[in-house]
């Protein structure tokens, strides 16, 4: 009786631990699960979750809809094409919180697009996650490993997701991309795999593999062959690969860009028989040989922006010709066993004083060579952008001081209009890539405003400089106060602006001349939101003292911001709100007809605001909103429209919740403050006064 009780007990036991379906689970086009017993729950026939360990295949009908694990198990028993998940033409899948093992293919994706596979541990299948002619799918932060060929298969899909995924000890590859395009691969680690860390194979264009870790796989740690071409490989760290990067067979127009390869057994990069490829801004540290190329028709490649730090054999190729500099001042690359000098400077290195390049070329062979070789390592200039969008303002108060008592001061007095001056303002109208438009508005004493219109480029320093710089640069960052000249920033520092500590950059110079006679100091201090690149506050100082006359000249320019949409602690109210709205309209050079219209609906919601009819105001910026879409893409633009309609329905959002949400608008702005002449010895920017009352850099 004992023993039969025991028996029983372990095969109720054993039943519990191991629940089958008798089959395939089918979660069906209708939202309902067959069998009925499977071990699958849903209340909403939108999320299907796990209520124990499966040991059968599951095979989707049904689009979105959220298949989660819960953290069970997913097993088979490593039958012949079988799959773990199976898509089908399947859309909006979430296949998430699950291990899945011993299958021939943990997951497969099949004619599917826009489905997300997250958070799962896949071991032990023949392919770990498999893609065939899908499109737009999402594979994010699973654990793959352990399987007999490629943890990661993709093949003939296109615009796919691989990032944040731990891919590791795979038989082959640990991602394996074939005659697909336009895929991103980053931010994986990748390592142990026994071939290759990442393949890219046959006619796959316009790939991108960026910021990954890929390390110790027994081949290459990145492989593009077979016409495979246009590819992007970037900031990716390659440690302790046969090859860090191998690309071959008409393999052409890749660029490999600003990533670290070390510890090698063989070739930091190989280019076997490819043409025209970028290699830029990359570390190749301690390999057999930094690049390879034994083809002849390894050439027309650009190599420039490297380096190469004590490899064995810096370079080894076939004597075809590359181009290895990016010519003057751009310069080359960085050899760790370039002994040259650096004492003259200019495209001919004949011009006194050194420049950080090398005065003679660095020759690798009889066909190519670096003219520019740099004497430090290269490294990348801190990437610049905008932090600035359409409608972002900024206001500024004005300070302008003068004094002498010297007769002939050195320093002249700058004309009257200069000391009239009280604000500048600064408005945004349009950024593209890095270049910014904005109206500049300077206000005077006596109330006349006068608005110029001009652009700066963030990124050289082209247009009127000084008012914007570069977002979230920092410090040592170069930035450029014209498009001739670069300083770079001193400090990061907080400071306080309109009750608000902000993170900005500082930037401070001080020169000083003695003579015998005379004796003049200067200051520059200039202040950036990091956040936004806009300026916050600048101050220009000189004092010149004549010695033996006992003549003191003192001149200060300074303007700091004292109002801005970008981080106000009070927002404007809604009739403050539409009025700016009104005020940006007019500063668009719209048709009359076109800016009547629209200014005629927000003022009639401005005089019902001011009559306490809210409802009244809702409906006609509900009016104003669909005349603006009435107006896109005819006498509007779509960022034009885009913003109009926003900023109208984050009123109407505050008149219908009856909480006033921050909101950015204004008119326009723009303009420059001016230094003295003297002041070209410490920045290089003087005033150059071209009216009576306007005033330009």
């Amino acid at each position: 009786m004992l023993t039969l009780l025991l028996v029983s007990t372990l095969t109720l036991t054993f039943n519990i631990q191991q629940v089958r379906a008798n089959g395939t689970i089918y979660i069906k086009a209708d939202g309902s699960v067959d069998p009925e017993t499977a071990p699958i729950s849903s209340v909403d026939n939108v999320t299907y979750t796990f209520t124990d360990n499966i040991y059968d295949s599951i095979v989707v009908e049904r689009d979105n809809i959220v298949v989660d694990g819960a953290g069970y198990t997913l097993q088979g028993t490593g039958a012949t094409n079988s799959k773990g998940i199976y898509l089908s033409g399947r859309s909006n899948v979430t296949i998430k919180k699950m291990e899945i093992k011993t299958y021939d293919y943990g997951i497969f994706l099949d004619g599917s697009f826009n489905n997300t596979i997250s958070g799962n541990n896949i071991t032990n299948n023949w392919i770990g996650i498999r893609l065939t002619k899908s499109t737009s799918n999402s594979i994010s932060a699973n654990i793959i490993t352990a399987t007999d060929r490629h943890g990661i298969g993709v093949t003939n899909s296109f615009n796919n997701s691989i990032s944040g995924n731990n891919i590791t000890a795979n038989n082959i590859d640990g991602i394996f991309i074939y005659y697909s395009s336009n895929n991103g691969i980053s931010e994986n680690i990748i390592t142990a795999n026994n071939e290759n860390g990442i393949e890219i194979d046959y006619k796959s264009y316009n790939n991108t593999v960026s910021e990954n870790i890929i390390t110790a796989n027994n081949w290459n740690g990145i492989l593009l062959k077979y016409y495979s071409s246009h590819n992007m490989i970037s900031s990716n760290t390659i440690l302790n690969n046969r090859n860090g990067i191998r690309i071959e067979d008409n393999s052409n127009h890749n660029h490999m860009l600003n990533n670290y390869i070390a510890d090698c057994e063989w070739d930091g990069i190989d280019l076997m028989g490819s043409q025209n490829n970028s290699v830029i801004g990359n570390t190749l540290n301690k390999c057999f040989t930094g690049i390879y190329m034994g083809h002849k028709n390894d050439n027309m490649n650009v190599i420039y922006h490297n380096n190469f730090l004590d490899n064995t054999y810096q370079v080894t190729c076939y004597s075809t010709p590359n181009m290895w500099d990016d010519d003057y001042p751009s310069g080359g690359n960085y050899w760790s066993d370039y002994s040259g000098t650096d004492l003259y400077s200019g495209p001919y290195q004949n011009e006194t004083g050194s420049d950080g390049i090398g005065d003679t070329a660095y020759i690798i062979d009889e066909s190519n060579q670096d003219n520019y070789p740099f004497m430090e390592p290269w490294s990348a200039p801190a990437e610049r952008k905008v932090g600035v969008k359409v409608g972002d303002w900024t206001l500024y108060q004005v300070n302008y001081t003068y004094s002498t008592n010297d007769p002939e001061p050195p320093l002249p007095r700058p004309p009257s209009e200069v000391f009239e001056i009280e604000q500048f303002r600064f408005f945004v109208q349009h950024v593209h890539e890095t270049n910014v438009t904005f109206r500049f508005t300077t206000y005077y004493k006596d109330g006349i405003e006068e608005t110029i219109e001009r652009f700066i480029d963030v990124n050289t320093g082209e247009g009127i400089p000084v008012f914007l710089i570069g977002a979230n640069l920092t410090a040592d960052d170069i930035i450029y106060p014209d498009h001739w000249s670069e300083i770079r920033i001193n400090e990061t520092i907080p400071r306080r602006y309109l009750d608000v500590i902000r993170e900005t950059n500082h930037y401070c110079i001080e020169a000083s001349v003695h003579h015998d006679s005379y004796e003049e100091n200067s200051s520059i201090h200039i202040y950036w939101d990091r956040a936004t690149g806009f300026l916050t506050e600048s101050m220009f100082e000189t004092i010149v003292m004549d010695k033996t006359r006992n003549y003191t000249t003192y001149y200060l320019s300074s303007l700091q911001i004292i109002a801005t949409n970008l981080w106000s602690p009070k927002p404007p109210s809604p009739v403050e709100a539409t009025q700016e709205l009104i005020e940006i309209i007019e500063t668009w050079n719209l048709s009359k007809g076109t800016e009547n219209s629209l200014k005629a609906k927000l003022k009639v919601a401005i005089h019902m605001l001011d009559m306490g009819k809210e409802d009244g105001a809702i409906r006609k910026l509900t009016a104003f909103i669909n005349r603006v879409e009435m107006l896109r893409e005819k006498t509007l633009t779509n960022e034009q429209a885009d913003y109009l309609a926003t900023e109208a329905q984050r009123i109407k959002n505050y008149l219908f919740l009856g909480s006033y949400l921050l909101l950015t608008l204004d008119a326009y702005i723009l303009h420059s403050f001016t230094f003295s002449e003297s002041s070209v010895v410490v920045f290089g920017l003087f005033a150059k006064f071209k009216s009576r009352r306007l005033m330009h850099i």
